[in-house]
């Protein structure tokens, strides 16, 4: 039954950050993320206390391990047991292992209008949505897209839209350094994670990826809001300033937490350049000095007009803010970042997405010629629009 659909909010807080570094470089990502795992404890703690579990894997040179964490003293002597390995870890992930526990963080129907969730179902749902026409779906996503509401408030949808059951709250680290292992785009990464001479990528090098998700959801339920917009902020700049290969964001809107490589960004949508370009569309950006230097030549000094905050770090590396506050984000902000980064974004076209879904987010300020749309629903970003 339809009034019986259990309706989820889908934000949630995100920091992402990317190294490129030698395969023999010492790197400690669980010293790089024990911060997080400090702030985010006490969310993992009531996912415990709700009667849930939480999964703490690793994986090395000689295999994985995987532990499920019942109680608070279980979850800090998994993450011991990280510490101890760091240096051989080739990726670990603390996250929820999903079941009913998520129906305690379910948005109340009464709190979402009638109208919002009838515009919903007739999208998401398979039998209503076929009757629709492309250019209505199409008109739709674009709206979905493009800031729906200042703050995402509201921005709720049913179970069913979301390609995992579970509650993003994650802090993840993956190294990638095996050209065999790395998926179908690799020729892309390969141009774009170069040298700047334009050779082929090092065999000495490896991608390092860390990404930590903070579900607004769990915040509400512990009466809390989001607090830590300028610790994670400082700390971006310093992992930044701290190794001159890296770059990093930082934003609030949707994260596609099952279906996304390590080396897409959050949405899966755009492949990580280093050295050039843009790694993604983001409340928050620092990028590195190949990255600034390229940016600021294509748009000139006007481009960042546009910025609340304007960083330049010592290293070369360039802080751009959006707004004040990253849970409020106006339409006409988002559009017009869209329009001054996305002829530098490197777009991973062989994805595809179905409008039934929950959109891959909320904040691209995407343009309509830049979706591509057929008449099932599914859909993709390109360059331009063009016909199957």
């Amino acid at each position: 039954m339809k009034n019986k659909t259990k309706w989820f909010d889908p934000i949630c807080y995100q920091f992402s950050f990317y190294l490129l570094g030698k395969k023999d470089e010492a790197w400690n990502p669980v010293e790089a993320t024990k911060p997080f795992f400090e702030e985010l404890i006490p969310y993992y703690n009531l996912w415990i206390a709700l009667q849930g579990t939480v999964m703490v894997s690793g994986t090395t040179s000689t295999g994985e391990w995987i532990r499920i964490a019942k109680n608070s003293e279980m979850l800090h002597d998994f993450h011991n047991k990280l510490e101890q390995q760091s240096h051989a870890l080739h990726s670990f992930e603390i996250t929820l292992v999903p079941d009913k526990t998520q129906l305690k963080f379910a948005v109340s129907v009464k709190a979402l209008s009638k109208e919002w969730r009838q515009e919903v179902l007739q999208y998401t749902d398979l039998d209503d949505s076929i009757t629709l026409g492309t250019p209505q779906k199409t008109t739709w996503l674009c709206q979905m897209l493009n800031c729906p509401t200042d703050d995402l408030e509201g921005i709720c949808f049913p179970q069913k839209c979301f390609e995992s059951k579970g509650i993003p709250l994650k802090i993840s680290y993956v190294r990638c350094d095996d050209p065999q292992l790395l998926p179908s785009y690799i020729d892309e990464v390969k141009r774009n994670v170069a040298s700047s001479n334009d050779k082929d990528v090092n065999n000495d090098e490896c991608m390092h990826c860390i990404h930590i998700s903070l579900p607004r959801c769990m915040l509400k339920y512990a009466n809390n809001t989001f607090d830590l917009q300028y610790k994670w902020e400082e700390r971006l700049l310093l992992l930044c300033n701290t190794y001159s290969s890296s770059f990093g964001c930082i934003k609030m809107d949707r994260y596609k937490s099952d279906c996304v490589s390590p080396l897409l960004t959050g949405n899966g949508c755009f492949i990580p350049k280093f050295r050039s370009g843009i790694p993604d569309v983001a409340w928050g950006i620092c990028l590195d000095q190949h990255q600034a230097e390229s940016f600021t030549a294509r748009n000139k000094q006007g481009c960042f007009s546009i910025f609340d905050q304007v960083r330049p770090l010592s290293d070369g590396h360039l802080y751009l803010r959006l707004t004040p506050d990253v849970s409020v984000v106006p339409k006409s902000k988002a559009k017009e970042l869209w329009e001054l980064l996305w002829p530098q974004l490197c777009i991973a076209e062989y994805t595809i997405n179905c409008v039934r879904d929950v959109p891959i987010s909320f904040r691209l300020g995407i343009d309509s010629n830049n979706l591509q749309i057929n008449e099932c629903g599914y859909y993709r970003i390109t360059r331009q629009m063009h016909d199957d």
